[in-house]
């Protein structure tokens, strides 16, 4: 991700899939980027804030997801039969139960031999697509820390709906158990239908997505893990705008963050990738990156997969 793009108002029309070869496969594609400048950026950021809304320009950079942070009671599994805009390089120690997947997606470690991520990262045919690397910051480092696993097995949620875009989840089962140390630990998992989401425009909390997704179509993918901060919306401000565009979306099975303004968001490659919110100094992960209408387009808000209405399946 080249370090101007956070001053950068990138806009954007998605398409459903790309080919394999550009280790983005299932991403959104963008067929428009327009860059403006950082006085343009600042000036529609103060005028949107003027008017009571969250703005970009409230965004602290100082502000990072807190390193060290730990699952103290993290989900032990028992058996079972897209994408950042307006990043910054994140702390490594920050995000150890992010993983990369080989077909061009992000996950969490949700316990040693297991993954979450969304169903339309799984949607392939070979399984050695769906390789997680655990441990990874900078993708073109030789590091002893990062190791690669095979996938044993995939579990698509069994109502996901690829043209609805609805139940976007999977779950990875590895064939070997990840070795926690300091760059490797599960996530935290919220309560069964919690929300965090019903409040006031302006109001909800600021949260965290990571990845190492594109900025655009003529861009590479980020090198090192990038990671920005979003607020959570009521969902009933983004289903109004999402409507518009002719999609809807299920208020029980998604949850959405963003600025008004756009700009800052996640983006192509980051996909299956988690929505972390900080609570009672724990990791929590509240949502995995599934879609959007754009990416960082003015008016329009990240979709995530709700964590909190799978736990029953999760589980």
């Amino acid at each position: 991700m080249k370090l101007f793009s956070l001053l950068a108002l990138v806009t954007g029309l998605r398409k459903k899939t790309d080919t394999m070869e550009d280790d983005n496969f299932f991403e959104p594609l963008y067929e428009k980027i327009e860059r403006r400048p950082a006085s343009d950026f600042y000036s529609k950021a103060i005028s949107e804030n003027s008017k009571g809304k969250l703005s970009v320009f409230d965004l602290n950079m100082a502000n990072r997801l807190p390193p060290n942070l730990v699952c103290p009671n993290p989900l032990i599994k028992i058996g079972l039969e897209s994408r950042i805009v307006g990043g910054y390089d994140s702390q490594r120690e920050a995000w150890p139960f992010i993983v990369k997947i080989r077909v061009g997606c992000g996950g969490s470690i949700i316990a040693a031999n297991w993954i979450l991520t969304a169903a339309h990262c799984c949607r392939v045919n070979d399984n050695r697509f769906l390789q997680v690397t655990v441990s990874e910051y900078d993708r073109r480092a030789i590091d002893q820390r990062a190791r690669t696993i095979n996938i044993k097995n995939k579990y698509l949620h069994p109502q996901y709906d690829p043209y609805m875009i609805q139940n976007d989840i999977c779950l990875l089962e590895l064939e070997d158990s990840i070795k926690f140390h300091q760059f490797a630990q599960p996530v935290c998992l919220p309560e069964k239908n919690s929300r965090i989401d019903k409040v006031p425009l302006g109001q909800g909390a600021l949260c965290y997505v990571a990845g190492w997704g594109r900025v655009g179509e003529n861009e590479n993918s980020a090198r090192i893990l990038q990671e920005t901060q979003v607020p959570i919306i009521n969902n009933t401000v983004t289903g109004i705008e999402i409507q518009t565009r002719g999609r809807t979306i299920n208020e029980d099975q998604v949850i959405c963050a963003g600025y008004a303004e756009g700009g800052i968001d996640s983006c192509r490659g980051d996909s299956g990738g988690p929505l972390i919110c900080v609570e009672d100094n724990k990791p929590m992960l509240r949502g995995v990156v599934s879609w959007g209408i754009g990416c960082a387009r003015s008016g329009q808000y990240g979709v995530y997969t709700r964590t909190s209405s799978y736990i029953d399946w999760v589980i």
